[in-house]
């Protein structure tokens, strides 16, 4: 038998439906009230007393939360809208059924009219119950999502170890139904470092990508200033795309040779990209500009989902390094004030994403050699020439810390910490002349280095895991107290002796794991994926099953909204509702 469209049941309500019809029990039983009706849902939705949404509705005492006898608030709204624009935020709204509840929603306040009685009453009351609770389920799971991050980050990426801040989600519930959704969660998610440009930067290059994304260039073309081809004006198409030049005349542009102006903005996408900064278009120039503007639009999304990893408040003195980048930012009283390069961790011996406190500095420092290090790739050595050890200036010491001879170095004794290997303090050591410490459980720290060659090149993974920072001693003069001049800072290092300096406080060090980012200014930041972390992180974010996503037609659910309770006046509805 076929059933009227419009006295389709939606599947989200046949729970409740179900519930009240087994409280109802007989057909002629008054209908319950809508605070039973609400209390059934709660139960349904979660069994917990103490869960999110229990603790949600304690706090409104029960009542509808989003429903009113006029029909839903203006903050419901909102927040359907919000749910709808999820994308904005690289969320999927597929997530928080944006469209079910738009279903649910139209069945309780547009097409109820159209029955009457007091299991009809029931049957309403079910559906006005069931619609706040879904609301209310979907505001939390999105209000986490979108100030915590959709996954826990060691569940998906092992290497990221950075406690966040966790907002408490039924205050935040509350500030927003006191002050507005919409500006509330603009607010939380913003507190989060460069958040708000990385997501103008998701929507802008979304934009692109829809309009068909950009031009690309031939597999194995080059192009330098004064070259004339065709090519040329392929090029300024691409660079126009993402902002990097100014077409002005597209037309007469076309004709123009690779000019300045190019020549600028390449040295611009270039930087913008990790690149050499060369003005030419070289293969890996060219295969950056070939990425497609889909693949960015995806790079950003992680991106933004690592943002929101991060605690909300990163402190007013900190240190930042973003391992893809190889950089190291330095704030004070929250204002950037130094930066330079740094190397890390080989791809086999990658650098962990984790926070920690600096508590000290160590000038002269020993270099106490990793196990799987001094196994792996030391001994071997050692044990094929009798003088690498010495020639090398390393030293085998017990676990007191005492020197004794080498001959009691061997792998089963490493194994078993009986003795570990060092390497002597001097100009050669592979810490350099000064390492700073943040003891921590991934024995990672920032460090000086001999090699200070490698910092000119672009990609900087070199180290054991370790960062090796460019200008020790200026950075060591920026974490150092106030009566350590830059002087007695570089006398300190050239001394012979060892000396360990504690900080007046604590500083927070974050190493962070990011491939895309954007500047407060609009310029927008990719970096290539060494580690391999995005496709993990790709395949973690997929939702498994794809549900309604249209939301097409939510401005016409609003008027018909209003048009039924115009209707209404005061009728069924006003009684089915408490408030």
């Amino acid at each position: 038998m076929s059933t009227h469209p419009s006295r389709r049941i939606p599947a989200v309500l046949i729970v409740p439906i179900i519930v009240l019809g087994l409280l109802s029990g007989c057909h002629d039983a008054a209908p319950p009230s809508i605070e039973k009706a609400l209390d059934v849902e709660i139960r349904a939705y979660d069994g917990e007393r103490d869960s999110l949404i229990h603790r949600a509705y304690r706090a409104q005492g029960g009542q509808p939360i989003w429903l009113t006898k006029e029909g839903p608030t203006n903050e419901a709204r909102a927040l359907l809208r919000q749910l709808c624009e999820a994308p904005k935020e690289g969320l999927p709204r597929e997530r928080y059924n944006a469209q079910a509840l738009i279903d649910t929603l139209r069945a309780a306040f547009v097409d109820a009219h159209r029955e009457s009685g007091a299991r009809a009453d029931s049957l309403r009351r079910a559906s006005i119950a069931g619609a706040d609770v879904a609301l209310t389920r979907a505001f939390l799971t999105y209000a986490r999502d979108l100030t915590e991050g959709r996954l826990e980050p060691s569940a998906v990426q092992g290497s990221w170890n950075v406690e966040q801040d966790r907002v408490s989600l039924v205050d935040l519930l509350d500030r927003s139904l006191q002050e507005g959704v919409h500006g509330t969660l603009d607010n939380a998610s913003a507190q989060h470092l460069d958040y708000a440009p990385l997501r103008d930067a998701l929507n802008r290059y979304r934009r692109i990508a829809d309009r068909g994304g950009w031009a690309t260039l031939p597999d194995g073309m080059t192009l330098a200033p004064g070259d004339t081809t065709g090519a040329v004006a392929r090029l300024r198409d691409r660079l126009a795309a993402t902002g990097d030049l100014q077409q002005r005349d597209s037309t007469h542009s076309r004709f123009k040779p690779y000019g300045a102006e190019l020549e600028r903005a390449v040295e611009q996408f270039q930087r913008r990209h990790g690149l050499t900064v060369s003005g030419a278009v070289d293969d890996e120039t060219r295969q950056a500009m070939n990425v497609s503007a889909h693949e960015r639009v995806r790079q950003l999304a992680l991106n933004l989902e690592r943002h929101r990893w991060l605690p909300e408040n990163l402190g007013q003195d900190f240190i930042f390094v973003n391992i893809m980048d190889f950089r190291l930012n330095a704030y004070s009283e929250g204002a950037e004030t130094m930066e330079m390069p740094v190397i890390v961790g080989e791809r086999d011996k990658q650098t962990t994403a984790f926070a920690d406190t600096m508590q000290y500095v160590v000038f002269g420092p020993y270099w106490n050699i990793p196990r799987e290090i001094a196994i792996e790739e030391i001994l071997p050595k050692a044990e094929s020439n009798p003088s690498y050890l010495k020639d090398n200036n390393y030293e085998v010491v017990n676990a007191a810390g005492d020197v004794v001879d080498a001959s009691l170095m061997d792998e089963e004794s490493l194994q078993r910490y009986d003795v570990r290997l060092r390497e002597k303090p001097g100009p050669t050591n592979s810490l350099g002349l000064v390492k700073f410490m943040f003891p921590n459980d991934h024995d990672i720290y920032l460090h000086d280095t001999p090699a200070d060659h490698l910092f000119q090149r672009t990609t900087r993974t070199f180290s054991h895991g370790c960062v090796r920072v460019e200008r020790p001693a200026e950075f060591a003069r920026h974490v150092l107290p106030d009566d350590w001049s830059q002087r007695r800072v570089r006398e300190a290092m050239d001394a012979d002796e060892r000396k360990r300096v504690s900080l007046d406080h604590r500083l927070p060090v974050y190493l962070i794991y990011l491939t895309a980012w954007a500047e407060p200014g609009g310029a927008v930041h990719f970096r290539r994926d060494l580690y391999g972390h995005d496709p993990k992180l790709q395949t973690a974010l997929d939702e498994p099953e794809r549900r309604p996503a249209s939301c097409t037609q939510i401005d016409t659910f609003f008027e018909d909204l209003d048009r039924a309770a115009e209707q209404d006046r005061g009728g069924w509805l006003a009684q089915l509702v408490s408030r």
